[in-house]
């Protein structure tokens, strides 16, 4: 008789299993440390750099085909817990578009400046006579 599955565990048909997990939207798997297929399925670039418990290996932003490549390393998929379903479904999916904003959520849309402050008629300011645009003069008291 074999062990329940936990949530976030899959089987794979030769026995081994690993917990998958969906952390922010990307997949964080967990398995055997001395497991081979780790390197020729290529998990091993996503090693976490921090590993928090022995015998096991934490990988962190694992893309969905590295997964299948190694479920298929180990005679394909027996049985997953409900959260491993769940994060191997939802990797799987492609991401669904943003929905389109709203004429009002478009930038500058009911929040413009209203209409100039300038009226029509009066002189353009001028710099005052003897100013450099663009200069600032100190004096220094005392120099």
């Amino acid at each position: 008789m074999t062990n329940a599955l936990k949530p976030a565990a899959v089987a794979c048909r030769d026995g081994t299993r690993f917990a998958v997990e969906s952390v922010g939207g990307a997949l964080v798997v967990t398995t055997p440390a001395a497991d081979p297929a780790r390197e020729t399925a290529g998990l091993a670039p996503f090693e976490a750099a921090v590993q928090v418990r022995a015998g096991v290996f934490r990988h962190n932003a694992v893309p969905i085909d590295v997964v299948r490549a190694f479920i298929r390393a180990h005679g394909g998929y027996a049985d997953a817990g409900p959260e491993a379903l769940a994060a191997l479904q939802s990797a799987g999916r492609p991401a669904e578009p943003a929905p389109a904003p709203a004429a009002e959520d478009v930038q500058g849309g009911g929040e413009a400046a209203p209409d100039r402050p300038f009226r029509e008629g009066l002189p353009t300011p001028r710099l005052p006579p003897g100013s450099l645009p663009g200069i600032t003069v100190c004096v220094v008291p005392g120099a």
